[in-house]
């Protein structure tokens, strides 16, 4: 039913979007909870740049992790505009900090990428829902801990149009 009131409101060039969510995700043999936070900057009505950034808020109990942190920037790619509903795909390399066991963090690179798909009722909110694996993982004391994860993203964003637009002098 929310799909009949979607109206044709697009983002460009200057909005901006925020959102926060808990995110599940799935990893060899555990199932991860996250809160996923992410900013996105239009630089126009295709293309933004975007990071993301996820606190690990535990697992079923099975995993070697006791605290993750997740930093990730990159863009976003918008290819059929914005107006209602419409896919996107974002590219964002970054980094982790993570610990086993109450360990020092430890400072792992990792990779990914999402495919979405937004909505915008109206220039206010929008709706989004995404996938996004995650690869990397980092050695400890001779072994190998994954950090590498299938992440599901979903919710209501806040936007804001127009916010870092250039006016002409």
């Amino acid at each position: 039913m929310i799909w009949l009131w979607i109206g044709l409101a697009s983002a460009g060039q200057g909005d901006v979007r925020m959102g926060a969510t808990l995110a599940p995700a799935w990893a060899p043999g555990e199932l991860r909870t996250y809160l996923h936070g992410m900013g996105e900057i239009f630089v126009d009505d295709v293309v933004s740049v975007r990071g993301d950034n996820a606190v690990f808020l535990g697992d079923q109990g099975t995993g070697p992790l006791d605290r993750h942190y997740g930093m990730l920037g990159g863009l976003a790619f918008h290819p059929l505009g914005t107006e209602g509903v419409k896919p996107y795909l974002t590219l964002q390399p970054g980094f982790s900090l993570a610990s086993t066991d109450g360990e020092s963090l430890v400072l792992a690179p990792v990779l990914t990428g999402a495919a979405g798909v937004a909505a915008e009722p109206n220039d206010d909110f929008y709706f989004y829902g995404e996938v996004r694996p995650l690869v990397g993982g980092f050695q400890l004391e001779g072994r190998s801990v994954g950090l590498s994860e299938v992440r599901v993203s979903a919710g209501l964003g806040l936007q804001f149009r127009g916010l870092l637009a250039q006016t002409p002098p």
